[in-house]
């Protein structure tokens, strides 16, 4: 069937693709690249963490539309198997993975969605009939354009495809310190011996000599031998280098500041900057992607423009408490934000009396400041 199932494993096995670095991987073996698995998993639960309401903007006031049906679905439970946080994991990690992630919506009589389920990627085949995008899914049949959510990559591409030859590049080299370190960190060699030996004596000594090269410490060689190692050119043990090249070039390619995903060393401040590139550059467009798909196929026509689903970006971008703090006390007392102003940015309700604009001086109106600035300046020439 290619709907999800919780008890399956959650990615199909991928077509294998040729590789110029002679390894052929799937979408599946990429992820045992440490950078790979790293990208996808810092992007897909970054934008599962992050809350996906639905707003009703009217008469200037926007509020939380807890009330409309969409809410509970796209910020709770989407099916009867998946919690929001799993469900937008999910599909986002396939678009990461694959180009494009679908979850089929399954409608009311009355047209509205009451449930959307993630499918596997290799189980549909989206098809042109008589000029409507159709999708053939596996189990499922034949599934309306309106009734997919298709959660797209840049133009579909999976970034593992574009990415092939540097991924499999890295997991060369990964594979190789694990078969050096796997060996003790030991070079193969060679025992020689003038001694004329049988087939049998051969196989004794070698196997004599594979034992004692497994454990640490002084190594004696069988009377008569020598070993002569066979070393390797300083240039070819590179590998470390060539895996922190490939692993900044897989995390290039997914728009991740390495700083996140573990590649080198910064001061709070860098680190708090690459936050904000990545919150900006990276997780920012795929709350857009998301929001328009959402609205286009969960939000019914004649809802739109008045209700609309948002990230709580501000969550996002949130520094530490009291810096937030301080912008916006800041804000509120030189009267460039209202109340109001500034629980919309925040993302809260707005409340009674909170649109009037206020300064400093005991937190009257901007309309009223010059009135009350003539009094103080009277009263202060009659003192």
């Amino acid at each position: 069937m290619g709907v999800y199932n919780p008890d399956t494993v959650p990615f199909y096995a991928g077509i294998a693709t040729s590789t110029r670095a002679g390894a052929a991987l799937t979408e599946e073996q990429s992820l045992a690249v440490s950078t790979v698995y790293a990208c996808v998993y810092k992007i897909a639960t970054s934008m599962a963490s992050t809350p996906l309401v639905v707003l009703e903007k009217e008469n200037g006031i926007t509020r939380e539309a807890t009330e409309n049906p969409a809410y509970a679905l796209i910020n709770y439970q989407p099916n009867a198997v998946q919690t929001a946080f799993s469900f937008w994991e999910y599909i986002i990690s396939q678009s990461l993975m694959y180009g494009v992630g679908y979850a089929v919506i399954e409608r009311n009589n009355q047209g509205r969605a009451e449930s959307i389920t993630p499918v596997n990627f290799y189980d549909i085949e989206p098809k042109n009939v008589n000029g409507q995008i159709m999708y053939k899914v596996r189990g499922l049949g034949v599934i309306a354009f309106e009734n997919m959510l298709v959660i797209s990559n840049m133009c579909g591409l999976s970034p593992l495809r574009v990415q092939r030859d540097n991924i499999a590049l890295a997991k060369a080299a990964q594979d190789y310190g694990s078969d050096f370190f796997g060996n003790g960190g030991q070079m193969t060699g060679i025992l020689s011996t003038e001694q004329p030996l049988k087939a049998q004596q051969v196989d004794a000594v070698q196997q004599q000599w594979n034992q004692s090269s497994q454990t640490s410490g002084v190594k004696l060689l069988p009377f008569g031998f020598k070993y002569q190692p066979i070393t390797v050119p300083p240039e070819t043990m590179t590998f470390i280098e060539t895996r922190q090249l490939q692993a900044e070039e897989i995390a290039r390619a997914y728009q991740v500041p390495g700083i996140l995903v573990g590649l080198g060393t910064a001061t709070y401040d860098s680190v708090e900057q690459q936050n904000l590139l990545y919150k900006q550059q990276t997780l920012l467009p795929w709350a857009k992607r998301i929001q328009q798909e959402v609205d286009r196929k969960l939000l019914p026509s004649f809802e739109r423009p008045n209700f609309y689903s948002q990230f709580r970006l501000s969550d996002m971008y949130k520094t530490d408490i009291k810096t937030q703090a301080d912008f916006y006390t800041q804000m509120l007392q030189s009267g460039v934000l209202s109340i109001n102003e500034v629980r919309d940015e925040l993302e809260k309700n707005a409340v009674a009396g909170g649109s009037t604009h206020t300064v400093q001086v005991n937190q009257i109106a901007l309309k009223n400041f010059e009135d009350y600035s003539e009094k103080i300046s009277s009263e202060q020439k009659l003192n």
